[in-house]
């Protein structure tokens, strides 16, 4: 017990040190883990940590426990074996979120497919979630395809559905309208995306700066909001 209570606080700070690497965070924090580990430790935590779980997962950005953040291999065996004890929707749809969040789309499809069936056939929660999923995997048609049943069944009422329409008709203007007048990060990020697989670096660059003159103006609530979006749109470049 002595021993796992010295290794403790070693593991934690290698935790946070691929946290700071997996969010693209500047390396200064690095560096003063390495100095101040304990001080800095609870800083990073508090300032950082702690507002990217308060905001939540958004369209596959961040969300879940720190341990999930970083070994997202731990929770999908976990998850598998829920599965294998109870194969209920719910469970399922909850293995090919994490299958989703780690980048295998190919799993994610094929498990929220497998689940739009019976009474669950026009769920529009699934339905969302494997649109998503097939965007991601750059199977544009076949997610159009089921936007149309999706729109039948679905009103839309979220900003994140009209993002995901937006992507997939590839209306960036669009887009570009509706992050530069309203000043929505998220959008802007979503938007840095398509530019970035086009290669218009120049393009990004502009959403970045354009971030930066907003956050000036942010109240500190809504900065914290946003924070997550600015990270990501900057890594981008």
């Amino acid at each position: 017990m002595a021993r796992v209570l010295l290794i403790l606080p070693y593991l934690l700070e290698l935790l946070l040190l691929i946290h700071i690497i997996k969010t693209g965070r500047s390396y200064t924090w690095v560096w003063l883990l390495f100095l101040v580990p304990y001080v800095s430790g609870i800083a990073y935590v508090i300032l950082c940590v702690i507002p990217d779980l308060i905001s939540g997962p958004s369209n596959r950005v961040g969300g879940g426990s720190l341990i999930d953040e970083v070994f997202p291999g731990i929770k999908i065996k976990k998850l598998e074996q829920t599965v294998r004890n109870s194969s209920t929707t719910a469970n399922i749809v909850e293995l090919a979120d994490a299958y989703a969040d780690a980048g295998n789309y190919d799993k994610a499809i094929e498990l929220y497919k497998g689940c739009l069936e019976g009474l669950y056939k026009h769920d529009a929660g699934i339905q969302f979630k494997l649109m998503s999923a097939l965007y991601e995997k750059g199977k544009t048609d076949e997610a159009k395809e089921i936007l149309k049943d999706y729109k039948k069944h679905t009103e839309f009422t979220l900003k994140r559905q009209y993002i995901l329409e937006m992507l997939l008709n590839e209306d960036y203007e669009k887009m570009s309208d509706k992050f530069f007048s309203d000043a929505d990060f998220e959008i802007g990020w979503q938007l840095a995306r398509c530019y970035a697989k086009d290669g218009r670096k120049d393009e990004i660059k502009k959403i970045v700066d354009e971030m930066k003159d907003d956050r000036k103006r942010f109240a500190v609530y809504r900065k914290g909001v946003n924070n997550k979006f600015y990270r990501l749109t900057k890594r981008l470049m």
